[in-house]
């Protein structure tokens, strides 16, 4: 019993003394516990401001503009220009070009520039010939050719340059094209992005286009004859023997920090000949 006792009282003791350690703390010591706190919690914020910033790797990803920036050297050493034709770019791919030998004389579409007067072409499989009717003349061109055909008349380049096939399609040297009419110049723009064509030729749709016209004139051979044209009633009524149309439009572009419209043009196949300028 005197043992029971004396363990109760030894247990009453015990929870004293944790009572009085619990509830027993002086202010001086909850101070000092709240500036260790406040010390611990200054010393975190400054390790973290201390950190270096991390580079923003999401930036890093990003694609490149796809804006094309003009002039520009390609894969083979060619420097491209933008096309334009009395004073209208052209929507094309097949970017005019100079070679690193000739920075002066530029090589042209045959096929794009056709297209902007309005009328379509026909071209063989590889692109090395292209043919077409310009007022019921008969404009031809082949590649590695210096000649060009038209109407009646043999268009000759100066020097030994010749027509060539770049990625798909035929190139002429702008030489050929200067002499397409007593008023045509070919020229770069002021800032040199673009390669340019002016000329007073006017096109007579109703005359111009491929149709009547067949593929064997894609065959080169030596008599440069212009070929014949028999339109008869096979002519599509709908683009009249064009192969399609010249869409005119605007486009906005960023020049000096501000927008500006830039008049462009893209060739549009006639929807019921399929561009070929005739119909069964």
């Amino acid at each position: 019993m005197k043992r029971i006792l004396f363990i109760g009282m030894i247990l009453l003791l015990c929870l004293s003394l944790c009572s009085c350690g619990q509830t027993g703390n002086s202010p001086e010591q909850a101070s000092d516990t709240n500036r260790i706190a406040d010390i611990i919690e200054n010393e975190s914020a400054a390790s973290v401001e201390e950190q270096p910033a991390q580079p923003n790797t999401s930036s890093q990803t990003e694609e490149p503009n796809p804006d094309i920036s003009f002039p520009f050297e390609d894969d083979e050493g060619r420097t491209r220009y933008r096309l334009v034709i009395n004073g209208t770019e052209v929507e094309t791919e097949n970017y005019p070009f100079t070679l690193p030998d000739e920075p002066k004389g530029g090589y042209y579409p045959i096929e794009d520039v056709l297209n902007c007067f309005g009328v379509a072409c026909l071209t063989n499989e590889d692109k090395s010939a292209c043919a077409t009717v310009i007022n019921d003349n008969v404009i031809k061109a082949f590649a590695g050719v210096a000649d060009m055909t038209y109407g009646k008349k043999i268009i000759s380049s100066f020097g030994t340059d010749s027509p060539v096939v770049v990625d798909g399609a035929l190139y002429v040297p702008s030489s050929l094209l200067m002499q397409l009419s007593d008023n045509s110049i070919v020229d770069f723009s002021d800032d040199r992005s673009a390669a340019t064509l002016d000329t007073d030729v006017v096109v007579d749709v109703s005359a111009s286009g491929p149709a009547g016209i067949d593929e064997s004139i894609l065959a080169q051979d030596s008599s440069g004859g212009s070929g014949g044209v028999n339109a008869g009633s096979y002519r599509c009524t709908t683009c009249v023997g064009a192969g399609g149309y010249n869409e005119q439009y605007f486009d906005q572009i960023m020049v000096n920090g501000g927008w500006k419209q830039v008049p462009k043009s893209r060739w549009i196949h006639c929807p019921v000949c399929g561009g070929r300028g005739t119909v069964n």
